[in-house]
């Protein structure tokens, strides 16, 4: 390992021409980033050529295609086993780190296993506004997340804003991961990073959350995670379960079976949509649920889609009204005249 931090950046790739250069070109201007590791997953578009035009000359970009298309969760393990840093960042092909995201709060350190920022959303049409923004501080004190915390943080309840914990980017030890023999599950191509995390909190894992910002995450709702499919929901429920089979203390252990029955409804209410479209809704309403509570939560869930719209939004556009926002709320320290002129665009 090298005798100084080192972090490596991890970004898996599909089919994101549209955006990877922006994303490699926010890595290599980290000056603690000693790698940035691009694997492509099989696209069919020109994602590895603009990769490689984002490329600074500095010897540090690496680009390693798969040979076939196995999910986000392979191609981020296929990258950790390509790199050599002490500590390991995921950034998603369509976001982007601020300038000095690594520094202050998000300086690497040996007092945490994972530590992660708050992140920034905005619609694609923002990303060049947003492009050049500065790091955001924030006045509170970071905090420790727990794996109860951290699992009751992705939840959806009814009035609340969305729970979505599960979002964070954080900066990892490799020790970690190699000491309790840790990777991305494969078989999941929707929460892979909700399963790490929940594993890595239940091996004791020392979690840190800041709520400065130094990551923008450029929502696309027709993106992998917003195409998911009912098998996806069985393969993360088997996640849960594969979790749920180990130590847990009680609150631990109740958060992630709300969770469980959570996914499951997502899952009923996916396979009967499913249905719906191959068999016809007759069909779909007989083998949707077991049971009249389960045909209950799946019809709330139909109505919810039709009163948000979600089934008829355009490729890549938000909700009418969508705003920028925080992941996580946060008072501001003093703010960048170019950050704070982006916030309020």
């Amino acid at each position: 390992m090298p005798s100084d931090p080192s972090i490596s950046v991890l970004i898996a790739a599909f089919n994101s021409q549209e955006t990877i250069g922006i994303a490699v070109r926010s890595a290599l201007a980290q000056p603690e980033v000693t790698e940035v590791i691009v694997v492509d997953d099989c696209s069919i578009d020109n994602s590895v050529a603009v990769a490689r035009n984002a490329d600074d000359g500095s010897g540090r970009l690496q680009i390693h295609p798969l040979d076939a298309n196995s999910g986000p969760a392979a191609a981020r393990n296929a990258a950790i086993e390509k790199s050599t840093s002490e500590y390991v960042a995921v950034l998603d092909a369509d976001d982007f780190f601020t300038p000095e995201r690594f520094q202050s709060d998000m300086a690497p350190s040996k007092n945490w296993d994972a530590l992660a920022d708050n992140i920034l959303f905005i619609p694609p049409e923002k990303t060049a506004r947003f492009s050049s923004m500065a790091r955001i501080a924030a006045s509170q004190t970071p905090f420790k997340l727990g794996l109860t915390q951290f699992v009751d943080g992705n939840e959806s309840i009814a009035g609340k804003p969305r729970g979505e914990l599960g979002f964070l980017k954080p900066l990892i030890s490799r020790a970690f991961l190699e000491r309790h023999g840790l990777r991305y599950d494969e078989r999941l191509r929707l929460g892979e990073d909700f399963d790490l995390y929940s594993r890595m909190l239940q091996k004791g894992a020392r979690f840190r959350v800041t709520r400065s910002c130094g990551y923008v995450a450029v929502e696309l709702f027709d993106s992998l995670s917003a195409r998911h499919r009912a098998q996806d929901l069985t393969a993360l429920l088997d996640a849960v379960d594969g979790i749920l089979t180990g130590p847990l203390d009680a609150r631990e252990r109740s958060s992630l079976h709300f969770h469980r029955r959570h996914l499951l409804t997502k899952k009923r209410h996916m396979e009967f949509l499913e249905t719906k479209r191959a068999e016809g809704l007759v069909v779909a309403t007989a083998r949707c649920a077991p049971d009249m509570a389960g045909r209950a939560a799946v019809a709330k869930a139909v109505l919810r889609d039709k009163v948000d719209g979600i089934s008829i939004l355009p490729k890549n556009r938000a909700p009418e009204g969508a705003k920028i926002r925080f992941l996580l709320p946060f008072r501001r320290k003093i703010i960048p005249a170019t950050a704070e002129e982006a916030v309020r665009a």
